[in-house]
């Protein structure tokens, strides 16, 4: 088989690395100046992969950029999976980034499927890797984070490390990015390549990209051996936050799974939505350091990671509604009645398992739930939903008010630790 020159192909000391397509496979090319006898710890060290063992390819493959003579094997098994499944694809999914791509690729898992937002990943980052110097050699999976690209919300890019100077990496969380290995310099070139406009601007031309800022690149390579630190966590963490972002995080996972044909029907109730992001605010407000990074690197990892999953579930979850559920502008306030009328609160099996959620982090006994429950139903279904679509959602219920005081009222004490806005 013969391919035209493709930019997923390098050249390095003694070989050509080529990634057509996963199609086609995986192809290093040994040059014929180094011995034969040292092709297999050659392509071992190369890829950081010393249980494995090379094999010839089985079928013929010619590239421009590799010499007559070279000795040609098949690498898709040295690859992360997620390289060898995903290069030149797409996925029927609003979620998965940069951030999450770069993370599974460097050997992180339960990435691979979700958005990540620059909390979580840069908590990983501090966390669980260290920097590179600049002119130090290249290692397989070692994360590229990109500054300095422009772009009012872009912030940074990342990428994972291949070999011989090229990186895989997704633009961004719309569908339309796809899996891609491109050289290292050329990421942010494909990303402006990929975008396409949202909703009613992709009927306008195209803009043609703005110059960019003089990059820089760095890299981080996941630690060998983690760093050992001190960590705490207050009562209040374990009993009350932990649970319901727990409680939260399960739900929101099971619907930012799915793909828009099935979006609609399992959407969380907009009040939910409103609660979880009360929940978000009122952690952030329990850390103390002016930077919340910082301090959650202090915290407990478990409570940690569940805050950031959560918050990066939070945002994925917000952006499959702009893709999948879109309101047109032309008839906002009829659209959004319909919306806060139908999705605002309903009374189901969702609605009770929150409910009890919350009753258990305040340390409410089981046998009181059904009368908190009732007593909360009654007080929510005098407020009008239209009154709050009218607000666009700003003015919405008081749920951990109704919550506290409902639950003062039936067991005669102040409510314990509950989550008030």
């Amino acid at each position: 088989m013969t391919d035209q020159l493709h930019p997923a192909c390098s050249i390095g000391p003694g070989y050509t690395f080529c990634a057509p397509s996963p199609a086609k496979g995986f192809f290093l090319a040994v040059h014929p100046q180094r011995p034969q006898a040292d092709d297999a710890r050659f392509i071992q060290d190369l890829f950081r992969r010393r249980s494995l063992t090379p094999t010839p390819a089985s079928t013929s493959f010619s590239h421009p950029a590799i010499p007559q003579g070279a000795r040609l094997y098949r690498v898709d098994a040295f690859l992360p999976k997620i390289v060898r499944e995903r290069t030149g694809t797409t996925v029927d999914l609003v979620g998965p980034n940069c951030y999450a791509t770069a993370l599974t690729a460097s050997g992180k898992t339960g990435f691979a499927d979700r958005y990540v937002d620059k909390a979580e990943f840069r908590y990983f980052i501090a966390r669980d890797y260290e920097a590179v110097v600049a002119n130090a050699p290249e290692r397989l999976g070692d994360i590229v984070v990109y500054d300095g690209h422009g772009g009012a919300d872009a912030g940074e890019h990342a990428a994972a490390l291949l070999i011989g100077g090229l990186v895989f990496h997704k633009g961004g969380f719309s569908r339309s990015f796809p899996y891609e290995i491109v050289p290292i310099t050329g990421a942010l070139t494909a990303m402006d390549a990929a975008y396409v406009p949202p909703r009613e601007d992709r009927f306008f031309p195209k803009p043609k990209p703005k110059p960019r800022a003089p990059q820089r690149i760095d890299r981080h390579r996941l630690r060998s051996n983690p760093t050992t630190r001190m960590t705490t966590a207050t009562a209040r963490d374990r009993t009350l936050f932990l649970p319901l972002m727990r409680s939260y995080e399960k739900r929101l996972q099971r619907v930012c799974s799915l793909t828009w044909s099935h979006f609609s029907d399992a959407r969380l109730d907009l009040l939910s939505m409103e609660n979880i992001g009360h929940l978000l605010r009122a952690f952030e407000k329990r850390l103390k350091e002016k930077d919340i990074g910082d301090d959650l690197l202090k915290l407990d990892p478990t409570i940690a990671e569940t805050y950031l999953r959560l918050k990066s579930l939070s945002y994925q979850y917000d952006a499959m509604i702009a893709a999948y559920c879109p309101i047109k502008e032309t008839r906002r306030t009829e659209a959004l009645e319909a919306l806060y009328r139908t999705h605002y609160v309903r009374f189901d099996r969702h609605f009770d398992r929150e409910i009890a959620a919350h009753l258990k982090a305040c340390g409410v006994h089981g046998y009181l739930h059904r009368a908190v429950r009732d007593r909360v139903v009654d007080r929510i279904k005098t407020y009008d939903p239209v009154r709050f679509a009218a607000s666009d959602g700003a003015k919405g219920i008081p749920f951990y008010r109704i919550l506290s005081e409902e639950i003062e009222r039936v067991t005669g004490s102040p409510a314990q630790g509950i989550v008030v806005e």
